[in-house]
């Protein structure tokens, strides 16, 4: 009796490569199973790739350009063994055999290691023969979900932030992030722009079938390091200014009489004189320590976008303090 069971799963599109090229690793035997059986599997699986629209590089010829690619697991490895047979995807090949139980694994694993499809089959009480059309069924499987994946256009979905930057692809203005493009496979230049933020460029792979998100993080250019403490400094500024003024203006009106008829006391002392010396001496005071910490606020903010410093302002007794 065969017990037979299927699983496809399609995982992480937006890291499958373009290309029409399909490297196959060596195959894995886990468990004990025949020299010929293996082979008889090995064929199979090659065979089912070769009906693809796709050139195959076999697993004999990638150990001849590779012949860690025995024992490849690493990311790196498969990396190398992908440059060194000019392919765009590597198939790795797993089949465990427990008795009269086989299992069959296959996954489809891109430059950077991301496994972009993977498919297994299980056959339950049957023979080495069986397991080897087994293997060769589910060849045919994962070969129909590369050429899917390579008729597929590619997608950049854009996001940025903040949102609302202007985006341009090879020169056409195509809208504001966060948005989605189609665009042809291979490079295409990206450029991300938005008033009072640094505009960012930057070169991006399309991918047939792959929906491929770029994320762009802005920084704010030099025009807009108009930061809170910048504004705060200007109004601290513009009060002390006003502070000084007013103070200076109280203690030239101090003594002198403010109505036309002095009204002079027994002492022969005019009684309608202002009385401004106080005010305009804590008038004067103030302003003189608002203008000084608001010089202190603007050279912080400039310093602060330029160098990532912050600026903490407390009360003291006699104004503002500004501390880096």
């Amino acid at each position: 009796m065969i017990s037979l069971s299927t699983a496809v799963v399609l995982v992480s599109l937006s890291a499958a490569p373009a290309g029409e090229a399909v490297a196959l690793l060596p195959t894995e035997f886990e468990g004990e199973l025949e020299q010929h059986w293996q082979e008889s599997i090995v064929g199979q699986i090659e065979e089912g790739f070769g009906r693809g629209d796709f050139r195959v590089v076999p697993s004999a010829r990638v150990l001849e350009l590779l012949p860690s690619a025995a024992t490849c697991r690493a990311p790196a490895c498969r990396a190398k063994a992908l440059d060194a047979a000019g392919a765009d995807f590597i198939v790795r090949s797993v089949v465990t055999v427990a008795d009269r139980d086989y299992t069959v694994q296959m996954d489809v694993v891109d430059p950077a290691g991301n496994v972009v499809a993977t498919s297994s089959e299980q056959c339950g009480l049957c023979g080495a023969e069986e397991a080897a059309e087994l293997a060769g069924d589910l060849a045919g499987t994962i070969r129909t979900k590369i050429e899917t994946l390579l008729r597929t256009p590619p997608v950049l979905t854009l996001i940025s932030e903040p949102f609302g930057a202007k985006v341009t692809i090879d020169g056409r203005d195509l809208g504001v992030t966060p948005m989605e493009q189609e665009v042809t496979a291979g490079p295409h230049k990206i450029e991300v722009s938005k008033e009072g933020f640094v505009t960012q460029q930057r070169t991006v792979e399309g991918v047939a079938g792959v929906r491929d998100m770029v994320t762009f993080s802005l920084l704010r250019s030099d025009k807009d390091w108009r930061t809170p403490a910048w504004r705060a400094g200007w109004a601290t500024f513009g009060v002390g200014i006003a502070g000084l003024a007013a103070g200076g203006t109280l203690l030239a009106l101090h003594g002198r009489p403010y109505r036309a008829n002095c009204a002079p006391d027994g002492d022969g002392d005019c009684r309608n004189l202002y009385d401004t010396r106080t005010g305009g001496i804590i008038a004067t005071a103030t302003g003189g320590a608002l203008l000084v910490t608001g010089i202190a606020l603007l050279v912080a903010s400039r310093d602060r976008h330029r160098t990532g410093a912050r600026a903490r302002v407390r009360p003291t007794a006699g104004g503002l303090a500004v501390a880096f």
